[in-house]
């Protein structure tokens, strides 16, 4: 005997009880779709929402004005994951807001990748390296008169300091060893970098000066790599796939070998890369992956509960000297993007702008490019080269980001 399955449609079988049932069944009706309206709204957020809500900061600013008073405890490889991030920040129109200092950039010139500064209040790039070599990675010391960055100008990938003031540039490694990603600490007087070593990445520090040889600080035998030095000096944050897949640590260096001196600092699903200390160092920004884009977060580290923030779309990114706005790239196939977030109630795509080609780092401090440039590098500034492509689309930020072809 087949089951009877009930229609709420169906011909009543009592004549007598036709317009009750019809009045029911309507009814019954109108609930099922009430239920499976709400059943769908809830599972839409169950599957992507699966972590407190109240542990995510719906504003930079709490972050900002937090009062830091808990110290976070050590862990290792087993600690609790923390939520994985699905909030989005409102992002509004990009408009044109003051902005002081000096940005510098890598960007691909006729092949190859050289550095260029860009002061905002002049909206002017000037060349500051050029040849075929790829100079990647820039970072400006703390008193901005300096520009440590890697280069392959010598075949294998070394780490170099360009003074500005004087437009002379030192090779602060040579050894066989790639070297790359350099980090200035608070003095000025050290540089923290990754080292491709025995087919292995790990964490070094040297002095600028080369005094002594790069000493090696991370010696797990996944890589650690892209370190970035707190302004406490004694502080570097990494990305690790020590634990399977890529996180965000740091390691003391004044505590190296004892109890606690590693501390895990993210543990998602998603690999968390490029992380970048505010000024202040309260704050540590990274970029991950957020519905299918790479993504920008931020955090406070000192604070127990797991506050995470997301800011918006971004690959690389660092902080303005203010602590209050992000520079970051948003990348395409065709052509990047420079996007700058502002750090209030909302998370605010404030300003962007399209560089003369692709990004390969970038770094922004609070001090100008002198007036008068280094004969040596006035003449690099001066130069023009052909690049090898022309731009043949517009330059829609939210849309193909544009296309180049080949000239």
């Amino acid at each position: 005997m087949e089951n009877e399955i009930f229609d709420p449609f169906e011909e009543p079988k009592d004549p007598r009880r036709e317009g009750k049932k019809e009045s029911l069944a309507l009814t019954f009706w109108i609930f099922l779709i009430i239920l499976f309206v709400f059943l769908l709204s809830y599972f839409n957020r169950s599957s992507s929402d699966n972590f407190p809500t109240e542990n995510i900061i719906s504003s930079p600013t709490s972050l900002l004005n937090s009062n830091v008073t808990n110290t976070p405890n050590s862990v290792n490889a087993t600690e609790t994951a923390l939520p994985e991030i699905i909030i989005a920040p409102t992002s509004l129109p990009a408009t044109e807001v003051p902005l002081e200092g000096l940005m510098v950039f890598s960007i691909m010139e006729a092949g190859y990748f050289h550095l260029f500064a860009y002061e905002p209040t002049s909206q002017l790039f000037t060349r500051l390296s050029i040849g075929e070599a790829n100079d990647v990675d820039p970072r400006l010391s703390p008193d901005g008169t300096k520009i440590a960055f890697s280069s392959d100008r010598k075949g294998q990938s070394y780490i170099y300091v360009l003074n500005l003031l004087t437009g002379e540039t030192l090779a602060v490694t040579n050894d066989i060893e790639h070297d790359s990603r350099p980090s200035w600490s608070s003095d000025g007087l050290w540089l923290t970098f990754e080292r491709v070593e025995k087919n292995n990445v790990d964490i070094f520090i040297q002095p600028i000066d080369s005094s002594i040889p790069p000493i090696k600080i991370t010696f797990d035998l996944h890589s650690d790599f892209s370190p970035t030095w707190h302004p406490d000096g004694k502080t570097i944050a990494f990305a690790s796939s020590r634990t399977g897949n890529f996180d965000i640590w740091t390691i003391n260096i004044e505590d190296l070998g004892n109890d606690g001196y590693l501390q895990q600092i993210t543990s998602t699903p998603q690999d968390e890369t490029n992380p970048i200390w505010s000024p202040s160092g309260d704050l540590l920004a990274w970029s991950s992956t957020h519905q299918g884009f790479q993504s920008i977060f931020i955090s406070n580290p000192q604070i127990k509960e797991d506050f995470i923030q997301i800011i918006g779309r971004g690959n690389y990114t660092r902080w303005d000297p203010s602590g209050k706005n992000l520079i970051t790239d948003i990348r395409s196939p065709q052509k990047d993007l420079i996007a700058i977030y502002k750090l209030n109630e909302q998370s605010q795509l404030i300003n962007s702008f399209s560089p003369p080609g692709n990004i390969r780092g970038m770094d922004w401090g609070s001090n100008a490019l002198p007036t008068n440039l280094p004969e040596n590098m006035q003449t690099i500034a001066d130069q023009e080269l052909s690049t090898p492509w022309t731009n043949i689309e517009n330059e829609n930020m939210e849309n193909d980001f544009g296309r180049y072809e080949l000239s």
